[in-house]
């Protein structure tokens, strides 16, 4: 699960920095790929306090820097930051014509955006 999120994201970054990016092309892709990691690190972590043991112990341990390291790459990027910034800029230059369900979407897309560059 590690190896595929891994090249998964290089290749989103790749892909962010030869384009001119848009909100479908960032946010939902990294929540895609981070679905079966977070799926099978919450296993581990709930067997890990439901039913603690050396061996169970000894595997989470040995795998948590890595789930650390692959997560700390998402929110470390300067790819998929710079895709963000250009998607926020995007739509700050836009007029606003839309009807008002398409508005909201809109909005809770730049929430989105907002809160992954802070």
């Amino acid at each position: 699960v590690l190896e595929d999120f891994e090249s998964g994201f290089e290749g989103l970054e790749s892909k962010l920095a030869d384009t001119d990016p848009s909100y479908e092309d960032v946010l939902p892709q990294i929540e895609k790929m981070q679905e079966p990691l977070g799926y099978v690190w919450g296993v581990a972590g709930h067997l890990n306090g439901v039913k603690n043991g050396d061996e169970l112990r000894a595997a989470y341990e040995e795998n948590q820097p890595a789930v650390v390291k692959v997560s700390s790459k998402v929110s470390q990027s300067k790819a998929v930051y710079d895709a963000l910034k250009k998607i926020e800029e995007s739509w700050e230059t836009q007029e606003s014509s839309s009807a008002s369900d398409d508005e909201f979407m809109t909005k809770q897309m730049q929430r989105a955006v907002e809160l992954n560059i802070r």
